[in-house]
Protein backbone atom coordinates (compact mmCIF):
# COMPACT_ATOMS: atom_id res chain seq x y z
CA UNK A 1 0.00 0.00 0.00
CA UNK A 2 1.36 3.45 -0.71
CA UNK A 3 2.53 5.81 1.92
CA UNK A 4 0.39 9.13 1.48
CA UNK A 5 3.26 10.96 3.74
CA UNK A 6 5.75 10.09 0.88
CA UNK A 7 5.80 11.79 -2.89
CA UNK A 8 5.43 8.59 -4.74
CA UNK A 9 4.35 4.66 -4.31
CA UNK A 10 2.64 1.81 -5.65
CA UNK A 11 -1.38 0.52 -5.46
CA UNK A 12 -2.88 -2.56 -6.23
CA UNK A 13 -6.46 -3.03 -7.77
CA UNK A 14 -8.83 -4.59 -5.35
CA UNK A 15 -12.00 -5.21 -6.46
CA UNK A 16 -15.34 -5.49 -4.57
CA UNK A 17 -16.88 -8.47 -4.10
CA UNK A 18 -20.25 -7.33 -5.94
CA UNK A 19 -18.42 -6.89 -9.22
CA UNK A 20 -18.90 -10.64 -9.93
CA UNK A 21 -22.50 -10.16 -9.66
CA UNK A 22 -22.74 -7.02 -11.75
CA UNK A 23 -20.64 -9.12 -14.04
CA UNK A 24 -23.47 -11.86 -14.14
CA UNK A 25 -25.96 -9.18 -14.43
CA UNK A 26 -24.90 -7.23 -17.75
CA UNK A 27 -22.92 -10.71 -19.47
CA UNK A 28 -26.27 -12.82 -19.69
CA UNK A 29 -29.08 -10.97 -21.02
CA UNK A 30 -31.47 -13.06 -20.09
CA UNK A 31 -32.35 -16.15 -18.37
CA UNK A 32 -32.47 -18.95 -21.02
CA UNK A 33 -29.17 -17.41 -22.52
CA UNK A 34 -27.76 -18.51 -19.10
CA UNK A 35 -28.86 -21.49 -18.92
CA UNK A 36 -27.17 -22.15 -22.28
CA UNK A 37 -24.10 -21.30 -21.06
CA UNK A 38 -24.10 -23.87 -18.15
CA UNK A 39 -24.60 -26.29 -21.15
CA UNK A 40 -21.54 -25.51 -22.45
CA UNK A 41 -19.46 -26.09 -19.62
CA UNK A 42 -20.71 -30.42 -19.79
CA UNK A 43 -20.04 -29.74 -23.33
CA UNK A 44 -15.86 -29.20 -22.94
CA UNK A 45 -16.46 -31.90 -20.16
CA UNK A 46 -16.45 -34.19 -22.76
CA UNK A 47 -20.53 -35.34 -21.38
CA UNK A 48 -22.64 -37.16 -23.83
CA UNK A 49 -25.47 -36.46 -21.83
CA UNK A 50 -27.17 -33.30 -20.26
CA UNK A 51 -29.99 -33.11 -18.14
CA UNK A 52 -31.88 -29.94 -17.28
CA UNK A 53 -34.11 -30.36 -14.41
CA UNK A 54 -36.57 -27.84 -13.02
CA UNK A 55 -38.21 -28.51 -9.65
CA UNK A 56 -41.22 -26.53 -8.39
CA UNK A 57 -42.29 -24.38 -6.90
CA UNK A 58 -40.64 -22.23 -10.19
CA UNK A 59 -40.99 -18.86 -8.45
CA UNK A 60 -38.65 -15.91 -7.21
CA UNK A 61 -37.07 -17.12 -4.49
CA UNK A 62 -38.13 -20.66 -4.30
CA UNK A 63 -37.59 -23.45 -6.07
CA UNK A 64 -34.38 -25.15 -8.00
CA UNK A 65 -32.30 -25.60 -11.14
CA UNK A 66 -30.29 -28.64 -12.05
CA UNK A 67 -27.70 -28.99 -14.81
CA UNK A 68 -26.56 -32.73 -14.83
CA UNK A 69 -23.69 -33.98 -17.09
CA UNK A 70 -22.03 -37.51 -17.46
CA UNK A 71 -18.79 -35.36 -18.43
CA UNK A 72 -14.94 -36.13 -16.84
CA UNK A 73 -15.58 -34.25 -13.74
CA UNK A 74 -13.61 -31.76 -11.92
CA UNK A 75 -10.70 -32.48 -9.36
CA UNK A 76 -10.45 -30.34 -6.38
CA UNK A 77 -7.71 -28.65 -7.83
CA UNK A 78 -9.70 -27.67 -11.06
CA UNK A 79 -12.45 -26.27 -8.38
CA UNK A 80 -9.82 -23.99 -6.89
CA UNK A 81 -8.55 -22.87 -10.09
CA UNK A 82 -11.04 -22.57 -13.08
CA UNK A 83 -14.08 -21.56 -10.58
CA UNK A 84 -12.19 -19.47 -7.93
CA UNK A 85 -10.42 -17.52 -10.50
CA UNK A 86 -12.42 -15.35 -12.71
CA UNK A 87 -10.62 -15.53 -16.26
CA UNK A 88 -8.34 -18.31 -15.49
CA UNK A 89 -5.97 -19.43 -18.24
CA UNK A 90 -6.87 -23.18 -18.16
CA UNK A 91 -8.94 -22.94 -21.35
CA UNK A 92 -6.35 -20.72 -23.40
CA UNK A 93 -3.93 -23.25 -22.79
CA UNK A 94 -6.43 -26.37 -22.94
CA UNK A 95 -8.20 -25.42 -26.06
CA UNK A 96 -9.34 -28.80 -26.70
CA UNK A 97 -11.34 -31.43 -24.92
CA UNK A 98 -9.04 -34.59 -22.65
CA UNK A 99 -11.15 -37.32 -24.20
CA UNK A 100 -13.11 -36.86 -27.03
CA UNK A 101 -10.84 -33.71 -28.87
CA UNK A 102 -13.89 -31.33 -28.51
CA UNK A 103 -12.94 -27.40 -29.16
CA UNK A 104 -13.83 -25.91 -25.87
CA UNK A 105 -15.88 -23.47 -25.90
CA UNK A 106 -15.41 -21.93 -22.09
CA UNK A 107 -13.25 -19.76 -22.80
CA UNK A 108 -14.26 -16.43 -21.04
CA UNK A 109 -15.27 -18.20 -17.83
CA UNK A 110 -19.21 -17.23 -18.09
CA UNK A 111 -20.42 -19.73 -16.81
CA UNK A 112 -20.15 -18.82 -12.95
CA UNK A 113 -22.19 -15.85 -13.94
CA UNK A 114 -24.74 -17.68 -15.66
CA UNK A 115 -25.50 -19.34 -12.11
CA UNK A 116 -25.34 -16.21 -10.25
CA UNK A 117 -27.93 -14.79 -13.05
CA UNK A 118 -30.62 -18.05 -12.59
CA UNK A 119 -30.61 -18.53 -8.61
CA UNK A 120 -29.32 -17.04 -5.21
CA UNK A 121 -27.26 -20.16 -4.44
CA UNK A 122 -25.41 -22.96 -6.10
CA UNK A 123 -24.08 -26.15 -5.24
CA UNK A 124 -21.49 -28.09 -7.19
CA UNK A 125 -21.31 -31.79 -6.40
CA UNK A 126 -18.49 -33.26 -9.21
CA UNK A 127 -16.34 -36.52 -9.19
CA UNK A 128 -13.30 -37.68 -11.64
CA UNK A 129 -13.72 -41.22 -12.44
CA UNK A 130 -9.85 -41.65 -10.57
CA UNK A 131 -11.58 -40.40 -7.37
CA UNK A 132 -12.56 -42.23 -4.62
CA UNK A 133 -14.73 -38.82 -3.64
CA UNK A 134 -17.15 -36.73 -5.14
CA UNK A 135 -16.58 -33.22 -4.51
CA UNK A 136 -18.92 -30.33 -2.51
CA UNK A 137 -19.03 -27.50 -3.50
CA UNK A 138 -21.38 -24.61 -1.94
CA UNK A 139 -21.31 -20.36 -3.03
CA UNK A 140 -23.72 -18.40 -1.57
CA UNK A 141 -24.09 -15.30 -4.15
CA UNK A 142 -25.75 -12.74 -1.82
CA UNK A 143 -22.55 -13.19 -0.24
CA UNK A 144 -21.17 -11.16 -3.08
CA UNK A 145 -23.97 -8.33 -2.59
CA UNK A 146 -22.05 -7.24 0.05
CA UNK A 147 -21.00 -3.51 -0.54
CA UNK A 148 -18.19 -3.70 2.23
CA UNK A 149 -16.14 -6.73 1.25
CA UNK A 150 -13.68 -7.16 -1.08
CA UNK A 151 -13.58 -10.14 -3.72
CA UNK A 152 -10.42 -12.07 -1.71
CA UNK A 153 -13.13 -11.72 1.43
CA UNK A 154 -15.21 -13.89 0.15
CA UNK A 155 -15.03 -17.16 1.76
CA UNK A 156 -16.21 -20.18 0.10
CA UNK A 157 -17.01 -23.89 1.21
CA UNK A 158 -15.90 -26.90 0.13
CA UNK A 159 -15.96 -31.01 1.25
CA UNK A 160 -14.71 -34.49 0.50
CA UNK A 161 -17.24 -37.04 0.85
CA UNK A 162 -18.13 -40.62 -0.13
CA UNK A 163 -19.68 -40.75 -3.14
CA UNK A 164 -23.79 -40.73 -2.99
CA UNK A 165 -25.00 -39.28 -6.33
CA UNK A 166 -22.21 -39.73 -8.65
CA UNK A 167 -22.19 -43.40 -8.69
CA UNK A 168 -24.18 -46.43 -9.46
CA UNK A 169 -27.67 -45.97 -7.69
CA UNK A 170 -27.10 -42.03 -7.07
CA UNK A 171 -28.89 -39.22 -8.98
CA UNK A 172 -26.90 -38.97 -12.69
CA UNK A 173 -27.88 -43.42 -12.73
CA UNK A 174 -31.45 -42.46 -11.98
CA UNK A 175 -31.84 -39.99 -14.69
CA UNK A 176 -29.62 -42.21 -17.13
CA UNK A 177 -32.01 -45.21 -16.80
CA UNK A 178 -34.58 -43.50 -18.02
CA UNK A 179 -33.26 -42.90 -21.66
CA UNK A 180 -31.14 -45.98 -21.84
CA UNK A 181 -28.89 -48.52 -19.48
CA UNK A 182 -25.41 -47.27 -18.95
CA UNK A 183 -22.52 -49.25 -18.10
CA UNK A 184 -21.00 -49.30 -14.35
CA UNK A 185 -17.73 -47.89 -15.65
CA UNK A 186 -19.62 -45.06 -17.11
CA UNK A 187 -20.97 -44.03 -13.48
CA UNK A 188 -18.42 -42.72 -11.42
CA UNK A 189 -18.06 -39.32 -12.96
CA UNK A 190 -20.09 -36.51 -13.76
CA UNK A 191 -20.59 -32.76 -12.15
CA UNK A 192 -24.08 -32.08 -10.98
CA UNK A 193 -25.04 -27.41 -10.89
CA UNK A 194 -27.89 -27.10 -8.12
CA UNK A 195 -29.65 -23.89 -8.21
CA UNK A 196 -31.51 -22.89 -5.63
CA UNK A 197 -33.78 -19.70 -5.01
CA UNK A 198 -34.90 -18.79 -8.88
CA UNK A 199 -34.42 -15.26 -9.50
CA UNK A 200 -37.37 -14.94 -11.75
CA UNK A 201 -40.34 -17.09 -12.36
CA UNK A 202 -40.27 -19.26 -15.03
CA UNK A 203 -43.88 -20.40 -17.45
CA UNK A 204 -44.52 -21.50 -20.59
CA UNK A 205 -43.58 -18.71 -23.05
CA UNK A 206 -39.80 -18.97 -21.42
CA UNK A 207 -39.46 -22.82 -21.32
CA UNK A 208 -40.60 -22.75 -25.20
CA UNK A 209 -38.15 -20.58 -26.25
CA UNK A 210 -36.08 -22.37 -24.07
CA UNK A 211 -36.17 -25.75 -26.14
CA UNK A 212 -35.81 -23.73 -28.87
CA UNK A 213 -32.63 -22.42 -28.39
CA UNK A 214 -31.46 -25.72 -27.42
CA UNK A 215 -32.74 -27.65 -30.53
CA UNK A 216 -30.02 -24.69 -32.36
CA UNK A 217 -27.63 -24.76 -29.68
CA UNK A 218 -25.59 -27.78 -31.29
CA UNK A 219 -25.02 -26.92 -35.30
CA UNK A 220 -26.79 -29.02 -37.49
CA UNK A 221 -25.20 -32.34 -39.28
CA UNK A 222 -23.81 -30.75 -42.62
CA UNK A 223 -23.85 -33.70 -45.42
CA UNK A 224 -26.65 -34.89 -47.20
CA UNK A 225 -27.42 -38.26 -45.53
CA UNK A 226 -29.02 -36.68 -42.17
CA UNK A 227 -30.08 -40.19 -41.00
CA UNK A 228 -26.01 -40.40 -40.40
CA UNK A 229 -25.33 -37.74 -37.72
CA UNK A 230 -23.52 -37.54 -34.73
CA UNK A 231 -25.32 -37.99 -31.80
CA UNK A 232 -23.03 -37.72 -29.12
CA UNK A 233 -23.82 -34.93 -27.55
CA UNK A 234 -27.75 -34.84 -26.44
CA UNK A 235 -29.85 -32.22 -24.39
CA UNK A 236 -32.71 -33.49 -22.02
CA UNK A 237 -34.87 -31.47 -20.72
CA UNK A 238 -36.94 -32.59 -17.76
CA UNK A 239 -39.87 -30.11 -16.35
CA UNK A 240 -42.84 -29.98 -13.77
CA UNK A 241 -45.97 -32.11 -14.66
CA UNK A 242 -47.41 -28.73 -15.84
CA UNK A 243 -45.45 -28.63 -18.62
CA UNK A 244 -44.50 -32.07 -19.51
CA UNK A 245 -45.49 -30.64 -23.10
CA UNK A 246 -41.48 -29.53 -23.16
CA UNK A 247 -40.03 -32.53 -21.40
CA UNK A 248 -37.88 -34.48 -23.92
CA UNK A 249 -34.44 -34.65 -25.38
CA UNK A 250 -34.13 -31.74 -27.73
CA UNK A 251 -34.46 -31.34 -31.12
CA UNK A 252 -35.09 -29.22 -34.23
CA UNK A 253 -38.32 -29.41 -35.45
CA UNK A 254 -39.56 -32.65 -38.23
CA UNK A 255 -39.85 -29.73 -41.21
CA UNK A 256 -36.09 -28.48 -41.29
CA UNK A 257 -36.20 -32.21 -42.87
CA UNK A 258 -38.34 -30.41 -45.72
CA UNK A 259 -37.65 -27.57 -47.37
CA UNK A 260 -38.50 -26.63 -50.57
CA UNK A 261 -35.23 -25.47 -51.75
CA UNK A 262 -31.58 -25.82 -50.81
CA UNK A 263 -28.44 -24.11 -50.70
CA UNK A 264 -25.31 -25.96 -49.60
CA UNK A 265 -21.19 -25.72 -49.64
CA UNK A 266 -18.09 -23.51 -48.91
CA UNK A 267 -16.06 -20.71 -49.73
CA UNK A 268 -12.56 -20.96 -49.33
CA UNK A 269 -9.89 -18.21 -48.13
CA UNK A 270 -9.29 -16.55 -51.51
CA UNK A 271 -13.54 -16.05 -52.28
CA UNK A 272 -13.91 -19.34 -54.30
CA UNK A 273 -17.09 -21.20 -53.45
CA UNK A 274 -18.43 -24.57 -54.41
CA UNK A 275 -22.45 -24.85 -54.43
CA UNK A 276 -24.93 -27.34 -54.45
CA UNK A 277 -28.56 -26.10 -55.44
CA UNK A 278 -31.51 -28.25 -54.47
CA UNK A 279 -35.04 -27.48 -55.88
CA UNK A 280 -37.03 -30.81 -53.82
CA UNK A 281 -40.38 -30.37 -55.94
CA UNK A 282 -39.41 -30.68 -58.81
CA UNK A 283 -35.83 -32.80 -57.77
CA UNK A 284 -33.80 -30.54 -59.68
CA UNK A 285 -29.92 -30.68 -58.69
CA UNK A 286 -27.28 -28.62 -60.14
CA UNK A 287 -23.21 -27.27 -59.03
CA UNK A 288 -22.40 -24.27 -59.27
CA UNK A 289 -18.55 -22.83 -58.59
CA UNK A 290 -16.84 -19.33 -59.34
CA UNK A 291 -15.30 -16.77 -57.30
CA UNK A 292 -16.38 -13.69 -55.34
CA UNK A 293 -15.09 -10.89 -55.33
CA UNK A 294 -14.51 -8.19 -52.11
CA UNK A 295 -13.28 -4.74 -51.88
CA UNK A 296 -11.48 -4.91 -55.58
CA UNK A 297 -10.43 -7.97 -55.56
CA UNK A 298 -9.12 -8.48 -51.87
CA UNK A 299 -9.71 -12.11 -50.54
CA UNK A 300 -12.64 -11.95 -47.59
CA UNK A 301 -10.54 -11.29 -44.11
CA UNK A 302 -13.30 -13.31 -42.88
CA UNK A 303 -11.78 -16.67 -43.88
CA UNK A 304 -13.43 -19.83 -45.42
CA UNK A 305 -16.86 -21.04 -43.98
CA UNK A 306 -19.12 -23.52 -45.08
CA UNK A 307 -22.98 -23.36 -45.22
CA UNK A 308 -26.22 -24.56 -45.92
CA UNK A 309 -29.34 -22.48 -46.39
CA UNK A 310 -32.56 -23.84 -46.65
CA UNK A 311 -35.79 -22.09 -47.63
CA UNK A 312 -39.64 -22.46 -47.94
CA UNK A 313 -42.57 -21.06 -49.60
CA UNK A 314 -44.88 -20.34 -47.71
CA UNK A 315 -48.20 -19.74 -49.26
CA UNK A 316 -51.26 -22.27 -47.63
CA UNK A 317 -50.71 -24.64 -50.94
CA UNK A 318 -46.75 -24.82 -50.60
CA UNK A 319 -47.05 -25.48 -46.80
CA UNK A 320 -50.03 -27.86 -46.95
CA UNK A 321 -47.73 -30.20 -48.43
CA UNK A 322 -45.74 -30.46 -45.08
CA UNK A 323 -49.07 -31.10 -43.02
CA UNK A 324 -49.16 -34.54 -41.22
CA UNK A 325 -52.12 -35.90 -38.62
CA UNK A 326 -50.50 -33.73 -35.80
CA UNK A 327 -49.58 -30.53 -37.62
CA UNK A 328 -51.88 -28.42 -39.19
CA UNK A 329 -50.63 -25.16 -41.51
CA UNK A 330 -50.40 -23.20 -38.20
CA UNK A 331 -48.29 -25.84 -36.11
CA UNK A 332 -46.15 -25.58 -39.51
CA UNK A 333 -45.77 -22.04 -39.53
CA UNK A 334 -45.20 -21.73 -35.49
CA UNK A 335 -42.82 -24.32 -36.15
CA UNK A 336 -41.01 -22.31 -38.72
CA UNK A 337 -41.15 -19.06 -37.13
CA UNK A 338 -39.57 -20.79 -34.36
CA UNK A 339 -36.65 -22.25 -35.92
CA UNK A 340 -36.27 -19.55 -38.95
CA UNK A 341 -33.01 -17.10 -39.84
CA UNK A 342 -29.28 -17.53 -40.53
CA UNK A 343 -27.44 -18.86 -37.44
CA UNK A 344 -23.45 -18.62 -36.98
CA UNK A 345 -21.93 -22.01 -35.91
CA UNK A 346 -18.14 -22.01 -34.35
CA UNK A 347 -16.49 -24.56 -33.63
CA UNK A 348 -19.81 -26.64 -33.80
CA UNK A 349 -21.66 -24.73 -31.04
CA UNK A 350 -24.29 -21.63 -31.46
CA UNK A 351 -22.65 -17.88 -31.71
CA UNK A 352 -25.55 -16.25 -30.25
CA UNK A 353 -27.63 -13.55 -30.83
CA UNK A 354 -27.66 -14.82 -34.73
CA UNK A 355 -30.96 -16.72 -35.96
CA UNK A 356 -32.77 -15.48 -32.90
CA UNK A 357 -36.24 -15.26 -33.54
CA UNK A 358 -36.37 -11.42 -34.73
CA UNK A 359 -33.07 -11.30 -35.18
CA UNK A 360 -32.94 -10.36 -38.56
CA UNK A 361 -29.23 -9.42 -38.74
CA UNK A 362 -28.88 -9.77 -42.48
CA UNK A 363 -31.54 -7.57 -43.11
CA UNK A 364 -33.42 -10.19 -45.36
CA UNK A 365 -37.09 -8.67 -44.49
CA UNK A 366 -35.78 -4.69 -45.18
CA UNK A 367 -34.11 -6.41 -48.84
CA UNK A 368 -37.92 -8.10 -49.72
CA UNK A 369 -39.61 -4.70 -49.58
CA UNK A 370 -37.98 -3.97 -52.06
CA UNK A 371 -38.79 -7.06 -54.16
CA UNK A 372 -41.31 -9.26 -53.10
CA UNK A 373 -41.70 -11.72 -55.92
CA UNK A 374 -38.15 -12.43 -55.86
CA UNK A 375 -36.71 -11.96 -52.78
CA UNK A 376 -36.68 -14.46 -49.52
CA UNK A 377 -37.63 -13.18 -46.09
CA UNK A 378 -35.92 -14.06 -42.78
CA UNK A 379 -38.78 -16.41 -41.89
CA UNK A 380 -38.52 -18.42 -44.86
CA UNK A 381 -35.17 -19.14 -44.31
CA UNK A 382 -32.97 -21.49 -42.03
CA UNK A 383 -29.59 -21.80 -42.46
CA UNK A 384 -26.09 -22.75 -40.68
CA UNK A 385 -22.85 -21.19 -41.40
CA UNK A 386 -19.77 -23.09 -40.47
CA UNK A 387 -16.67 -21.00 -38.99
CA UNK A 388 -14.06 -22.62 -36.78
CA UNK A 389 -11.70 -21.10 -34.05
CA UNK A 390 -8.75 -21.71 -35.88
CA UNK A 391 -9.85 -21.03 -39.69
CA UNK A 392 -11.37 -17.77 -39.03
CA UNK A 393 -9.52 -15.96 -36.11
CA UNK A 394 -10.41 -12.28 -37.05
CA UNK A 395 -14.07 -13.11 -36.53
CA UNK A 396 -13.97 -13.10 -32.42
CA UNK A 397 -17.10 -12.99 -29.78
CA UNK A 398 -18.05 -9.92 -28.22
CA UNK A 399 -16.89 -9.87 -24.50
CA UNK A 400 -20.17 -11.02 -23.48
CA UNK A 401 -20.73 -13.49 -25.62
CA UNK A 402 -23.03 -12.32 -27.75
CA UNK A 403 -22.13 -11.20 -31.24
CA UNK A 404 -18.73 -11.16 -33.20
CA UNK A 405 -17.20 -8.07 -33.23
CA UNK A 406 -17.78 -5.17 -36.29
CA UNK A 407 -15.12 -5.12 -38.55
CA UNK A 408 -14.25 -5.67 -42.04
CA UNK A 409 -13.94 -9.97 -41.67
CA UNK A 410 -17.53 -9.92 -40.48
CA UNK A 411 -19.01 -7.46 -43.47
CA UNK A 412 -16.95 -9.74 -45.97
CA UNK A 413 -18.55 -12.68 -44.18
CA UNK A 414 -22.42 -10.97 -44.18
CA UNK A 415 -21.82 -10.29 -48.15
CA UNK A 416 -20.86 -13.44 -48.93
CA UNK A 417 -23.66 -14.76 -47.46
CA UNK A 418 -25.81 -12.78 -49.07
CA UNK A 419 -24.71 -13.54 -52.43
CA UNK A 420 -24.92 -17.06 -51.72
CA UNK A 421 -29.03 -16.23 -50.87
CA UNK A 422 -29.18 -14.15 -53.92
CA UNK A 423 -27.95 -17.46 -55.81
CA UNK A 424 -30.63 -19.52 -54.50
CA UNK A 425 -33.80 -16.52 -54.66
CA UNK A 426 -32.88 -16.41 -58.54
CA UNK A 427 -32.89 -20.14 -59.07
CA UNK A 428 -36.32 -20.85 -57.59
CA UNK A 429 -37.81 -17.67 -59.36
CA UNK A 430 -36.93 -19.34 -62.88
CA UNK A 431 -38.72 -22.61 -61.52
CA UNK A 432 -41.56 -21.03 -59.65
CA UNK A 433 -45.04 -21.53 -61.98
CA UNK A 434 -45.85 -17.72 -62.96
CA UNK A 435 -49.16 -16.14 -61.73
CA UNK A 436 -52.13 -16.33 -63.76
CA UNK A 437 -53.58 -12.75 -64.98
CA UNK A 438 -57.39 -12.33 -63.66
CA UNK A 439 -60.31 -9.97 -63.44
CA UNK A 440 -61.21 -11.30 -60.04
CA UNK A 441 -59.87 -8.81 -58.05
CA UNK A 442 -60.81 -10.05 -54.21
CA UNK A 443 -60.86 -7.70 -52.22
CA UNK A 444 -60.65 -4.98 -54.82
CA UNK A 445 -63.28 -6.28 -56.99
CA UNK A 446 -65.96 -2.85 -56.12
CA UNK A 447 -62.94 -0.90 -56.26
CA UNK A 448 -64.22 0.78 -59.65
CA UNK A 449 -66.58 3.92 -61.37
CA UNK A 450 -68.35 1.67 -63.93
CA UNK A 451 -71.84 2.50 -61.91
CA UNK A 452 -70.71 6.13 -62.23
CA UNK A 453 -69.72 6.51 -65.85
CA UNK A 454 -72.80 4.06 -66.95
CA UNK A 455 -75.31 6.22 -65.14
CA UNK A 456 -73.72 9.90 -66.54
CA UNK A 457 -73.71 7.94 -70.15
CA UNK A 458 -77.31 7.37 -69.73
CA UNK A 459 -78.91 10.67 -67.77
CA UNK A 460 -76.37 12.99 -69.61
CA UNK A 461 -75.37 11.76 -72.66
CA UNK A 462 -74.21 15.41 -74.23
CA UNK A 463 -71.57 16.41 -71.01
CA UNK A 464 -68.58 14.91 -72.68
CA UNK A 465 -66.14 16.91 -70.32
CA UNK A 466 -67.88 15.01 -67.19
CA UNK A 467 -67.70 11.73 -68.76
CA UNK A 468 -64.05 12.32 -69.50
CA UNK A 469 -63.32 13.22 -66.13
CA UNK A 470 -65.13 10.19 -64.54
CA UNK A 471 -63.18 7.99 -67.37
CA UNK A 472 -59.62 9.44 -66.46
CA UNK A 473 -60.26 9.15 -62.70
CA UNK A 474 -61.07 5.30 -63.33
CA UNK A 475 -58.17 4.59 -65.07
CA UNK A 476 -56.01 6.25 -62.13
CA UNK A 477 -57.99 4.21 -59.84
CA UNK A 478 -57.18 1.14 -61.62
CA UNK A 479 -53.66 2.12 -61.36
CA UNK A 480 -54.02 2.73 -58.03
CA UNK A 481 -55.86 -0.64 -56.74
CA UNK A 482 -52.81 -2.57 -59.18
CA UNK A 483 -49.79 -0.45 -57.45
CA UNK A 484 -51.78 -2.49 -54.00
CA UNK A 485 -52.24 -5.47 -55.24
Amino acid sequence: MADIEKGSGVSILRPRARLLRTFGDELISSETVAVIELVKNPYDADATKVWIRFHEPLEVGKGMIEVIDNGHGMSLKTIQSAWMEPATLIRKRNRFSEKLGRKVLGEKGIGRFASSRLANNLEVVTRRAEMDDEIRVVFDWSDFDNEEKYLDEIKVAWERRKPKEICPGGTIHKLWQEVENPDDKELWNGTILRMVGLKTEWDEMQFDQLRTDLSRLVSPYFGEDEEKAPHDFDIILKLPERFQVYSETVKPPEIIRKPHYVIKGKVDNEGRYELEIYLKAKEIKEKKSGKFVVRNGDKPECGPFKIEIRAWDRDKDSLSQLMTDKLSIQDVRKDLDAVSGITIYRDGFRVLPYGERDNDWLRLDIRRIQNPSLRFSNNQIVGSVFITSEDNPILRDQSNREGIIEGTAFDDLKKLIMEIVTFLETRRRRERPKRKKTTERGLFIEFNLANIRDYIREKHPEDEGLLKVVTEKEKDLENRVAEVE
